[in-house]
């Protein structure tokens, strides 16, 4: 995880053609891989230094995983972009709320206000 916090997140911050890379990786057969493209940016959130659509649609494409690891990543940096993009998390969440597992949702919702938390059920 600190690679992927420290090392990736610094080469996708000076280099966007890396996220070739992490659309590369988001598709590995090797979970760990997978799960490198998933928390990659999570640095990048208060500084808004990384293209957010792009990591959307890469944990979008995680929500049917069944690897702990995986779902625990993708709540994991749902929660961390909350607190910078409330509402945007909130949004992501209620839109794939059915396609995600009960650990993303409780993870991905943890600094949503009360209110957002109240909508989702969680």
């Amino acid at each position: 995880d600190n690679i992927a916090i420290w090392l990736v997140c610094e080469l996708i911050r000076k280099d966007p053609l890396k996220h070739d890379l992490i659309e590369m990786w988001s598709k590995d057969s090797n979970f760990w891989r997978r799960r490198v493209a998933i928390i990659s940016p999570i640095k990048l959130f208060k500084k808004k230094e990384c293209d957010l659509d792009l990591f959307l649609r890469i944990w979008e494409e995680h929500l049917h995983e069944k690897e702990f690891f995986i779902r625990k990543a993708v709540g994991w940096v749902l929660r961390e972009l909350a607190k910078s993009e409330p509402d945007l998390v909130f949004d992501f969440l209620l839109k794939n709320k059915e396609k995600m597992s009960g650990l993303t949702l409780r993870e991905g919702s943890r600094n949503l206000s009360g209110k957002y938390r109240d909508l989702l059920s969680v």
